[in-house]
């Protein structure tokens, strides 16, 4: 992994070193089951106005600074003021890059936005309105190697929450009611 900072040239923003080791901490504790673990590779500043004026459509942009072929590529702006509907956002489902908002670089956010660099898609793929690029999987798991996250061992997901609750008593189309 290799952290970006992105700071303002006034000098102010987060400090490299410590939310470095809170992500690769937070990353070993959440893949440590899948046996996977992170290093640090290493960390920067980016000293930038510009982009700490970066809107939630602007940060694709980050993805070109300073990128590394060799590490997953972290970045976060130290004032986000106007990322408004962004906590996270992977570069493309696997990919080296991510971004992740300042408010939620040491919450799971980041585990999250790491796995959608590793291949993995939402269990909802499929289903969600912002992901019809697939298609939805069956709640027998009948199909689940070809759709939905394509992770067999994960139930189907009729991406119907609210507030992290299953709302609804919706059917896949052999009519099965999901769970």
């Amino acid at each position: 992994v290799f952290v970006h900072i992105i700071k303002s040239s006034s000098g102010n923003g987060l400090n490299k070193e410590s939310v470095s080791d809170i992500i690769i901490e937070e990353l070993n504790s959440y893949y440590n089951g899948a046996n996977i673990g992170f290093h640090l590779l290493g960390n920067e500043y980016v000293i930038s106005d510009t982009y700490l004026q970066y809107s939630d459509d602007q940060l694709k942009n980050l993805f070109n600074i300073n990128p590394h072929d060799n590490a997953i590529d972290i970045y976060i702006l130290s004032e986000a003021d106007k990322v408004e509907d962004t906590a996270g956002q992977a570069q493309r489902i696997l990919s080296t890059a991510c971004f992740i908002h300042p408010s939620y670089y040491f919450l799971p956010t980041v585990a999250h936005e790491v796995g959608h660099c590793l291949g993995l898609f939402h269990t909802h793929h499929g289903t969600s309105v912002e992901e019809q690029d697939g298609c939805p999987e069956l709640v027998d798991g009948s199909n689940s190697d070809t759709c939905g996250d394509f992770i067999v061992d994960t139930p189907a997901d009729p991406c119907i929450w609210k507030n992290g609750i299953y709302d609804g008593i919706a059917t896949d189309a052999n009519g099965d009611v999901y769970n």
